[in-house]
């Protein structure tokens, strides 16, 4: 008897989990996930050479995303500063962002069909920024998508700035597009 009641409970179990199943529309989490190493971007001036020519960081900062869109075929990654200006340590002096540049190692990204939105060294803003944009035939396909980014700063025409480390935090996003 105890085997029959075992057997029709695990019976009912299946059945009601079945029919949750269709109701609801179970399926799996799509991945979304966006990894940045070497984000921060410090400068350090304390030569006469860096005041001079100013700093690049070659390949600073690698960025790899992992997603499966779920909707829309397209995406791309966004980035914008923070601040509108390069902070100074003491926080008393600063650099404009009209002195730096990014630049996008077009040849360090691993994915096909995508596309970085400059090819030559850029101004970042306040507002979102297109960096790198892509689209997936499949729309169930987990992409990874691995890219370089390099940095530069001038201090030409600043005049006499303190040394010691300058700052700048940028915000970056993975984003479907429209």
């Amino acid at each position: 008897m105890t085997f029959h009641k075992s057997y029709l409970l695990r019976l009912l179990t299946v059945i009601i989990f079945g029919t949750l199943s269709s109701v609801i529309g179970v399926k799996a989490q799509p991945i979304t996930e966006l990894r940045v190493i070497g984000n921060s971007v410090p400068f350090y001036f304390n030569t006469m050479q860096q005041f001079q020519s100013g700093i690049t960081l070659n390949d600073w900062t690698t960025i790899r995303i992992r997603f499966q869109i779920t909707g829309k075929t397209a995406w791309q990654v966004v980035a914008l500063a923070v601040d509108p200006s390069i902070e100074h340590q003491d926080g008393a002096h600063s650099i404009p962002l009209t002195n730096f540049t990014i630049t996008i190692n077009k040849s360090s990204i691993t994915a096909t069909n995508t596309v970085p939105s400059y090819t030559t060294p850029f101004t970042p803003t306040t507002t979102e920024i297109p960096l790198i944009w892509g689209a997936v035939t499949n729309t169930l396909q987990v992409v990874t998508v691995d890219f370089k980014i390099s940095y530069s700063i001038s201090l030409a025409g600043l005049g006499s700035l303190p040394d010691g480390r300058y700052y700048v935090p940028l915000k970056m996003e993975l984003k479907e597009m429209p």
